[in-house]
């Protein structure tokens, strides 16, 4: 049976650490990101809100001039802009024809803002196939402003937050790594030379000198060792 592979405590340490290095900063830059991209999102809903109720406080009563603000509006902000009436029935939107479009009283964001609050909802778009991000807010003769964008406005800024995470993640892992090795070679040291004096026992060398240790249990170690060669 071939002897196990011997091992240096010092790698043994470090490899320890850089093992659960990468299990606990994986962990934490996945968590990290999604909170990050949280607050994006919860940005982004507040910046619809806002946009939202401007256009509500504005939106003229007739559809003819409805479309020409929604059309006006389309060229200046990247949002997604829809005008539902009190029944459901969309009066109006910047990216698709209103006659092709179903009613939307059933829309969590859109019920919300028939009942007279400013809705807001999540989900993958039916028209676009993509996740996007909903805020309806109340308007004039019972109508709804709808405001919507893709949530992958905040893939740039998450990637570039992920860079930074990651060069942070870095720089702190080669510290670690740093420190445990001064550590493990300070540690290996005293066990090296306690190896050495207690080899030269066995080989009765009786005229050693055991150095003290700040370690506990390498400091019994040691005397064991001494009054051995006492004997």
């Amino acid at each position: 049976m071939a002897p196990p592979r011997r091992q240096s405590l010092a790698s043994r340490l470090l490899v320890t650490y850089a093992v659960a290095v990468v299990l606990v900063l994986g962990v934490l830059g996945f968590f990290v990101e999604r909170a990050a991209r949280e607050v994006l999102l919860s940005e982004v809903e507040d910046a619809l809100r806002e946009q939202g109720r401007l256009l509500a406080e504005t939106l003229p009563s007739d559809p003819a001039g409805i479309d020409e603000v929604i059309s006006s509006l389309a060229e200046t902000i990247d949002a997604r802009v829809t005008v539902v009436d009190v029944d459901g029935t969309v009066l109006a939107d910047s990216h698709a024809a209103v006659a092709e479009m179903e009613n939307h009283a059933d829309r969590p964001e859109i019920r919300a803002a028939l009942d007279g609050r400013t809705g807001a909802d999540r989900r993958v778009s039916e028209s676009t196939g993509f996740p996007q991000t909903y805020v309806a807010v109340p308007a004039a003769e019972g109508r709804v402003v709808r405001l919507s964008l893709p949530e992958n406005v905040v893939n740039a800024p998450v990637a570039d937050f992920r860079e930074d995470l990651i060069a942070l993640v870095a720089v702190a892992a080669a510290i670690g790594v740093l420190v445990v090795a001064f550590v493990a070679r300070r540690l290996a040291r005293p066990l090296t030379e306690l190896a050495e004096q207690a080899s030269a026992v066995a080989r009765g060398d009786l005229d050693i000198d055991v150095r003290r240790s700040s370690l506990a249990e390498l400091d019994d170690l040691g005397r064991a060792i001494a009054s051995v060669a006492t004997e």
